[in-house]
């Protein structure tokens, strides 16, 4: 009689931790998504002899089931100098409701199926004419890492973003340029 109820008890236990690995599978993680169909074209935020000042923004997307933690995120910029010399180019990202001055992005949070934007700020300082050397940048791609977390185990999302050199040219004319 001992031996039924063991095991009853047994299976009783095994059903129970079927139903929950069952239900955790359901549950789904999150998936964060950089949308660059969805980025705005580069403009110019502030220009003058020798500094401009240009930004664009990039939506990013949850379209998991759980939360998604950006817990880091920085771009790398693929421009060396043999390719370009003329100006020197800094970038920064930043949560776009949440713009910071000291290059810090701190860790925030994505709700299954919503969006925020990240802000990609370039600061591109020369010695010479910041729109001559706008007007001679090349196209320019950025390599953007994140650190991310959520369910699963924090990992780096690696992606890649192309400029076209247009975009640059086009704020090579902007704020009263002639």
């Amino acid at each position: 009689m001992a031996w039924y109820i063991l095991w009853g008890v047994a299976g009783f236990t095994v059903a129970v931790a079927a139903v929950i690995g069952v239900y955790i599978l359901l549950q789904g993680n999150e998936r964060l998504v950089m949308r660059f169909s969805e980025r705005t074209p580069l403009a110019c935020a502030d220009i003058d002899e020798h500094q401009a000042t240009l930004f664009l923004s990039i939506p990013i997307e949850n379209e998991g089931r759980q939360d998604g933690i950006v817990m880091d995120a920085f771009g790398r910029l693929l421009l060396p100098k043999e390719q370009y010399d003329q100006a020197k180019i800094v970038l920064k990202l930043d949560k776009e409701d949440a713009l910071r001055t000291d290059d810090y992005l701190p860790a925030f949070f994505i709700e299954p199926g919503k969006k925020t934007t990240l802000r990609m700020t370039f600061l591109i300082t020369t010695d010479g004419d910041i729109r001559s050397a706008l007007r001679q940048l090349p196209d320019v791609t950025v390599d953007i890492y994140c650190h991310i977390s959520g369910r699963t185990k924090p990992r780096i999302y690696k992606t890649a973003l192309m400029i076209p050199l247009e975009e640059f040219r086009a704020c090579a004319w902007a704020k009263g340029d002639a």
